[in-house]
């Protein structure tokens, strides 16, 4: 009965997904089951009645066996998360439950390990922490070169002793970043890359990676291996310095091209490489891919932008672009030129952080004048010009015509303006003093004018009053001519009064017939 009821605990023991497994007093084996087998690779029969400190704990540690008398002895149990070795020498997390064993008087018989093996469950949430880690890293620099350095040195030594970052130059790989679990070999490393540019000799090398776009994967490198690998003597013995045993090398795309490589070296028989390993070199490889291009681009942008600037620092005028309608809380001015500060005075800071600032230094008679004309080019989604006058941080008052173009999204709706303001205060000093001597000639010239119609109105009256009809018809003519003078000089003042915006419309009905009978008489 006995043994019937010990076989069939065996048999459960040996069900559960947990190694369980009891000790004595002496931490001496006394029960293994098959989950045990499973996760350590030791046989029950050659672990049985042998130490467990010979066999699954990592170190023969007089603290944790304290720990363990102390806990269990207080609690009757002991929770923790444990490094453990297997048979091969390859240490496993384990997540352990230690229960104390008592007898049917009370007394202490041992112990009995409930062990749940957590390496896989670590390594993956290690995995995602790198993974993160290395986004937050890469997304946080344009400057690639600073962050290939970064990763380079988090990669090592999360998921590899030493790491190298290469970029074609010139059709040539030149390293970029080191890292290495002992700082004082990186010099070694580099002093390899400097005297062995091609960095390995063979088929299975970095410029394989380079020429076929794939990864590269020796999960061992033997001796055999590494002879093919070295060029000589000399760079066999540097690549033993550094240490040489498992290697990944992943290629980096830029626009699908290749660019560069990242290669990644373990050292020990214990942390060979493998198809997991693989993958995740190639995520790394593929988010380094990422910044190198977003870097390349930003600095692309910011070139361009630099020679767009040098372009219109000196356009002797406003070179400005504005998001939001005018006149409305919300406008403000996202970009202007240089220039603007000596023509005005004002700081291209006053101009970006204040809502409007380009209303708000308007003269203020020309206000509500500057924001119609604005608005209504907005509205029509047309370009077009405004006049008004500037007042300048010292005080002056200058006129301004800009000539501006709304911006139109994807949808054709106005979402701001874009444009130059030139300084036309001479052009308008200009148009001032000519029309005044317009204004001045006009006068002078009609003065005598009028003098004369009055004495030709006069000898037409006396021509007619003797019927002098041979110089009525020439006196007629003069009169006309004139008369036509006359209006040429109001026409010369009406041009004037269009261009100041003066002018007043006096509105009647015109006979076109009779105008052409004038026109076919002249």
């Amino acid at each position: 009965m006995l043994q019937r009821a010990s076989i069939e605990f065996t048999q459960i023991l040996d069900f559960v997904s947990d190694a369980i497994i009891f000790v004595d007093i002496e931490f001496h084996i006394l029960k293994w089951n098959k989950t045990a087998e499973r996760i350590y690779y030791w046989k029950y029969e050659e672990v049985v009645k042998r130490s467990a400190f010979d066999i699954f704990f990592h170190s023969h540690d007089p603290a944790y066996i304290n720990l363990l008398h102390t806990k269990t002895h207080k609690k009757g149990v002991l929770r923790g998360e444990v490094i453990h070795i297997r048979k091969d020498g390859s240490l496993i997390s384990v997540l352990s439950s230690v229960l104390v064993v008592k007898d049917e008087k009370g007394q202490m018989t041992g112990y009995v390990f409930i062990n749940r093996d957590v390496t896989q469950q670590k390594k993956t949430e290690e995995i995602f922490r790198f993974k993160v880690e290395a986004s937050r890293i890469l997304s946080s620099s344009l400057n690639y070169k600073k962050t290939l350095n970064n990763v380079a040195n988090l990669v090592v030594p999360k998921i590899a002793d030493w790491c190298a970052v290469e970029v074609l130059v010139e059709n040539k790989l030149r390293p970029l970043a080191f890292a290495h679990v002992d700082p004082r070999k990186i010099s070694i490393a580099q002093k390899v890359w400097k005297k062995y540019p091609n960095f390995l000799k063979g088929f299975e090398n970095n410029h394989y990676a380079i020429k076929t776009d794939k990864p590269v994967i020796l999960r061992k490198i033997t001796p055999d291996v590494l002879n093919k690998l070295t060029y000589n003597s000399v760079h066999r013995e540097l690549l033993l310095k550094i240490g040489f045993n498992s290697l990944i090398i992943v290629p980096l795309f830029v626009q699908k091209k290749v660019i560069g490589d990242i290669t990644l070296v373990n050292l020990r028989d214990s942390r060979l490489f493998g198809k997991n390993d693989l993958e995740l070199a190639e995520q790394l490889a593929s988010r380094a891919s990422l910044a190198i291009e977003n870097a390349q681009l930003y600095k692309m942008v910011e070139q361009e932008r630099m020679r767009l600037n040098k372009l219109v620092a000196n356009v002797p005028g406003a070179v400005w672009e504005a998001i939001g309608e005018p006149g409305k809380p919300t406008q403000r001015i996202v970009f202007i030129n240089k220039y603007v500060e000596s023509m005005l005075g004002y700081s291209i800071k006053d101009w970006l952080s204040t809502p409007n600032f380009w209303l708000s230094i308007v003269y203020p008679s020309d206000k509500k004048q500057a924001v119609i004309v604005a608005k209504r080019k907005f509205d029509s989604k047309r370009p077009g010009i405004n006049r008004f006058r500037w007042v300048k941080k010292n005080g002056d008052i200058i006129w301004v015509e800009s000539q501006s173009v709304p911006i139109l999204d994807e949808n054709g709706k106005s979402t701001g303006m874009r444009g130059v303001t030139m300084d036309i205060t001479k052009r308008m000093e200009l148009e001032n003093k000519k029309n005044e001597f317009i204004t001045i000639a006009s006068h002078e010239l009609k003065t005598p004018l009028t003098t004369q119609k009055a004495f030709i109105q006069l000898l037409i009256k006396t021509a007619e009053k003797e019927n002098n009809n041979t110089y009525l018809p020439f006196l007629k003519k003069v009169y006309y001519q004139t008369d036509r003078l006359t209006s040429l000089i109001n026409d010369l003042l009406d041009v004037s009064r269009i261009e100041s915006g003066k002018l007043k419309y006096n509105m009647e009905i015109m006979d076109i017939a009779n105008c052409l009978r004038e026109s076919v008489y002249d």
